[in-house]
């Protein structure tokens, strides 16, 4: 009798796949488990094999989202080339990862409205917040060491930029008729760049 196939990684690609559905349908808090196990065309029991709970849930969609975010800065440091035109080449990336998952940015918003409330979610935007710190701030430093950017502390200038682009997806989600996102975050790059 031949083994039975490991199915578990295409499963919880399943569930997500329904959570992000349920979720954009009903918003995160009024979503239950049972509407995503429907979903999924799982039972609750089968789904709560996968996630004990909807927060284990909600935080393996939220560390999703912000990697996804996160992918083109994990390049920049391996990246040859003038420190400006890589940080420009990274909103570049992120604007176009940004136009593909435009459909899960209020999905985004609920988890940050999640986190003021709840401290499982604070951990995951804090531990966002940290790694888009840990990956920027080397690479300005870097800048300033190689004579391409002006002596500035390099922490706080990843976090203006990080502000900048929070900043500027919040304004967009609540007047999408006047602030063009993508355009944007592209001016708001050579804003800071000049700046620097």
């Amino acid at each position: 009798m031949s083994p039975k196939p490991d199915v578990s990684e295409e499963r919880t690609e399943q569930i997500i796949e329904a959570a992000l559905k349920v979720f954009a349908e009903r918003g995160v808090e009024k979503a239950r488990m049972e509407d995503i196990g429907a979903e999924a065309g799982l039972s609750k029991a089968t789904l709560y094999l996968y996630f004990k709970t909807k927060d284990a849930l909600i935080g393996v969609i939220m560390r999703r989202l912000f990697a996804y975010m996160l992918r083109g800065f994990q390049t920049l440091d391996a990246t040859e080339g003038l420190v400006k035109e890589r940080l420009r080449g990274f909103a570049t990336q992120l604007v176009a990862e940004l136009h593909r998952m435009r459909s899960l940015l209020p999905l985004l918003y609920e988890f940050y409205a999640m986190g003021l409330r709840k401290s499982a979610a604070r951990e995951v935007l804090g531990e966002f917040v940290a790694e888009f710190i840990t990956l920027l701030a080397p690479l300005i430093q870097q800048g300033i060491e190689r004579g391409e950017l002006r002596a500035v502390d390099a922490e706080k200038a990843a976090i203006t930029l990080g502000a900048m682009l929070e900043g500027t997806l919040l304004l967009w989600a609540f007047a999408p008729d006047r602030v063009d996102m993508e355009a944007q975050i592209l001016y708001g790059m050579e804003l800071l760049l000049e700046s620097l």
